[in-house]
């Protein structure tokens, strides 16, 4: 189906469609054959689907259990990008959660980046705490004002009737 081609290959296909040609001139197009676009558009049912590839990846908020496994490799002493494969995550995620909830002085392994030993001064190793990363990364994620339907009650009413009317709530 879908899986087979490029997203967005298939979303230039159903923008073809959208415009007004024909399935023959969007595969087309498209650089697809007339049997891959007839399938498509078969799958489909002759609806444009909505691709849950369109727009950037979002990946899910760091939980609590993946900040416990980065506060147990910080306290290792393993390279974040260690770290970041044990949680398959990017290592610039890894590394922006340690930098933003860490008590630290200095970057992170700052004394190993480049191979060099420590001559002197303070060791760069941050204090990492996973519990208290979890709560500061919640205080941070609270909505700082109530919602739009919450403030406007004739809004929220006619929301309502039309949410029970069976209307879309896009």
């Amino acid at each position: 189906m879908y899986l087979k081609a490029y997203p967005w290959v298939v979303r230039w296909f159903w923008l073809q469609v959208s415009a007004g040609r024909s399935i023959q001139e969007a595969a087309s197009a498209v650089d697809v054959s007339l049997h891959t676009g007839r399938k498509w558009f078969a799958d489909a049912g002759g609806v444009k689907p909505r691709c849950s590839q369109e727009g950037p990846r979002r990946r899910p908020r760091l939980s609590l259990g993946e900040r416990v496994l980065i506060d147990v490799g910080v306290k290792m002493e393993k390279s974040i990008r260690k770290i970041a494969a044990e949680l398959g995550r990017a290592p610039s995620t890894v590394m922006r959660e340690i930098e933003r909830n860490a008590f630290s002085y200095g970057r992170y392994r700052h004394r190993y980046r480049f191979g060099a030993p420590k001559v002197g001064g303070r060791d760069a190793k941050p204090r990492y705490n996973a519990a208290g990363a979890q709560s500061r990364a919640q205080q941070r994620a609270r909505r700082s004002r109530p919602g739009k339907l919450a403030l406007n009650e004739r809004l929220h009413d006619e929301v309502q009737d039309r949410l029970m009317e069976n209307y879309s709530p896009e």
